[in-house]
């Protein structure tokens, strides 16, 4: 889940891992930085498998965008190599395409982005968003704490809490990063 503060976006994710046998604690975070527009700090939140994540993470070589370029069409560009490249990653038969199930928060600057599985970029235009199994709980409780005087990662932590609280595989600690 992200929330914009100012100029600035707060992302946070569980750390939370669950198949269909068990459900576990991981270390390696949902979340992370890349520099890939303008040398600005860009926050990655992720929700999927944990393979698809690491693939991202490590793997990806994200490209820088282009002078001139905006963010909006920088992010519709990666979005169909992400796609091709998990395709190729995970899926050898070049006559099916990889069912793929995951979404990306990305955030840059002030501004929160939704990148999913289906080739879907969305510019979020609430202050607030969030994607996987607990999305609809956190952007409730994000919306109902938007107007208080808490900050931020509260509102994120209360948020958590109620994620935490309705749904069985969210998990803490909660890992917390700011493109500041």
């Amino acid at each position: 889940m992200a929330i914009k503060d100012g100029s600035v976006v707060v992302l946070a994710s569980d750390s939370g891992s669950c198949n269909e046998d068990a459900f576990t604690t991981r270390s390696n975070s949902k979340i992370w930085t890349i520099e890939a527009i303008h040398r600005k700090k860009v926050l990655v939140g992720f929700s999927g498998l944990f393979s698809t994540c690491q693939f991202l993470r490590y793997s990806f070589k994200w490209p820088r965008i282009p002078p001139g370029g905006t963010i909006l069409e920088y992010l519709v560009a990666t979005q169909q190599l992400l796609i091709k490249q998990l395709n190729e990653r995970f899926w050898h038969d070049s006559q099916k395409e990889c069912i793929q199930d995951w979404s990306l928060l990305f955030c840059v600057g002030h501004q929160i982005y939704i990148l999913d599985s289906l080739g879907d970029v969305e510019e979020c235009e609430e202050d607030f968003s969030a994607i996987g199994n607990a999305a609809d709980v956190a952007t409730g409780a994000l919306y109902a704490l938007q107007d208080t005087s808490y900050a931020s990662w509260e509102k994120l932590e209360a948020a958590f809490d109620a994620c935490a609280r309705v749904k069985c595989n969210i998990k803490g600690p909660l890992n917390i990063l700011t493109t500041i």
